[in-house]
């Protein structure tokens, strides 16, 4: 599955998704650069997606529900690498 397809921007929808057969990722409606990966096993991980000298870096944030949406700062994050 594509990310651009799975779209989240409550807690609900993240406690909505639930684990496949393969591991998949959903986005953040409303954040840029958010995602939720989703194992097989149900284990949901957040990483922050940014460029760095034109290259596409990942940054693994932790796990859901540890940090939920209320922690969520994209916009922090960003600037951490600006």
């Amino acid at each position: 599955m594509q990310a651009e397809k799975i779209l989240f921007s409550t807690d609900r929808e993240i406690k909505n998704l639930k684990a496949g057969d393969k591991r998949y990722t959903a986005k953040d409606a409303v954040a840029k650069g958010l995602f939720l990966d989703i194992t097989t096993t149900g284990v949901k991980s957040w990483w922050y997606r940014y460029s760095l000298n034109v290259k596409q870096e990942r940054l693994v944030i932790g796990r859901y529900p540890d940090l939920s949406l209320k922690y969520k700062m994209p916009d922090e994050i960003h600037q951490a690498f600006v």
